[in-house]
């Protein structure tokens, strides 16, 4: 039994060692699975990541089509199709996709050329029509310079002659009549006149066409147009031109006023001298005082000047030694003899206005007294009014103690006494109107109607 029991115990162990070898096999079999699964991903892993980057390249080498150019297509084209060559295998299950991105970007590339080359055409045909237009544009530039130069040219000759022609205008000094100034300065004033149109014409070609003009200064070419003018020094010899015409005008303009004044201070020195010689009865070439009073009547209205008046004109203008007034001082000797002759007047006038002032001074004295008649009137019949008026207003009152007879005989009194103040007032009313009629003074009427509108407030 005990041997039984023995072989079984070593049956078991045995069975036991043999499910535990098959269980350590099972194990080590599983390993070895689990890793030969993980060096299939891990090399599934590396040929799909260089599979990515042979992809990845081949695009980027695609991509370089959108910026190719005519000179470097043939070359990046070669380089692409070398790329594919050595390439292409790698890319595996994406193989068909960048054979197909391969076509695509080589078409991209042709497109882009034939692009190119198309918008090169039409910039070299734009360039072409571009430049025949500045040549246009030069050649019309050329040609408004040179009429530009002709009018400057013209313009500087005629202000150079208007300064030479005012110059000597300047200088004269025989102008002593008017006609004389006129004549010599309208003839001045004709070269002024067609100087300003020069300047005139010059300066308005060049507000026309200072723009094309430039185009010269813009677009001039090295080799050619030295000999072409140039437009801003002809623009500033056009501007000194018309200034320096503008400067001769207002010369020439000072110069007419300065000759007519001087002309008109000679006619005046003429006229004086006439006069002069006309007083001067003996011929002594002085004005004597006999020959002064004659010279106030016959000059100054009649005036006849006084002792006194003659010895402060011989103490002011006349030396001690000398019998009369010169010429020199005649201007003088005029002034004076007009101011004793204002001076005489204002104090005739003074007279007459103080003398009429008395007199409008006694009217509207007399007017005043009637003024306060009337008023004393119109004071009179408004009192006598007011106390009629008061006795009506407390007739009522006192009537309630009076009989019927007293009552109607007072009544009557009443009335006569309203009839009596009416007629008063009405007097004074007429009082009033009749104040200040037309035989009152024009100078006092302002007053005069014043005067009657108090009256009439009062009477009211």
């Amino acid at each position: 039994l005990q041997a039984q029991q023995k072989a079984q115990y070593e049956a078991r162990l045995i069975e036991q060692r043999v499910e535990q070898q098959h269980k350590m096999q099972a194990q080590q079999e599983a390993q070895v699975k689990r890793a030969e699964e993980m060096n299939k991903k891990q090399e599934d892993m590396k040929r799909l990541q260089a599979e990515t980057l042979a992809v990845v390249g081949m695009r980027n080498a695609f991509n370089k089509m959108n910026l190719v150019i005519p000179e470097n297509f043939d070359s990046l084209k070669e380089h692409l199709l070398q790329k594919m060559a050595a390439e292409l295998e790698k890319c595996g299950s994406q193989k068909a996709a960048v054979q197909a991105d391969y076509e695509k970007a080589i078409e991209v590339g042709q497109e882009k050329v034939k692009f190119v080359l198309e918008m090169r055409k039409k910039n070299e045909e734009k360039m072409k029509e571009a430049e025949l237009k500045r040549e246009e544009a030069m050649q019309n530039a050329k040609k408004l310079l040179v009429e530009l130069a002709a009018l400057v040219e013209t313009a500087e000759t005629a202000a150079t002659k208007l300064g030479a022609s005012v110059k000597n205008l300047c200088e004269k000094t025989d102008l002593n009549s008017e006609s004389a100034v006129n004549k010599a300065v309208t003839k001045v004033e004709a070269e002024s006149e067609i100087a300003s149109e020069k300047a005139k014409a010059a300066m308005s070609f060049i507000a026309t066409n200072g723009g094309p003009i430039k185009v010269v200064g813009t677009i001039k070419k090295k080799d050619e147009d030295e000999d072409t003018p140039n437009f801003l020094t002809l623009q500033r010899q056009a501007s000194t031109a018309k200034n320096g015409i503008d400067d001769n005008n207002s010369k020439l303009k000072a110069a007419r006023v300065r000759f007519l004044a001087k002309a008109a201070a000679n006619d005046v020195v003429k006229k004086h001298k006439a006069i002069f010689t006309k007083y001067d009865k003996n011929k002594d070439n002085i004005l004597e005082r006999r020959e002064i009073v004659a010279l106030g009547k016959g000059e100054h209205g009649g005036f006849t000047v006084n002792e006194t008046t003659l010895d402060m004109i011989f103490k002011v203008m006349v030396g001690d030694k000398a019998k009369g007034v010169k010429f020199e001082e005649f201007m003088r000797l005029q002034t004076a003899v007009g101011i004793a002759r204002e001076r005489t007047k204002d104090l005739d006038r003074r007279a007459v206005r103080e003398e009429r002032e008395n007199e409008l001074a006694d009217a509207r004295k007399a007017l005043q007294g009637n003024i306060e008649e009337v008023m004393v009137a119109i004071k009179g019949a408004s009192t006598a009014a007011n106390e009629v008026g008061n006795q009506i207003k407390n007739l009522p009152q006192k009537a309630k103690d009076m009989k019927s007879a007293d009552m109607m005989k007072k009544a009557e009194e009443l009335e006569e006494a309203t009839k009596s103040a009416e007629e008063k007032l009405q007097a004074a009313g007429e009082e009033v109107e009749k104040f200040g009629g037309d035989d009152v003074d024009k100078d006092l009427q302002n007053w005069v109607k014043v005067e009657k509108t108090k009256l009439v407030a009062h009477k009211k």
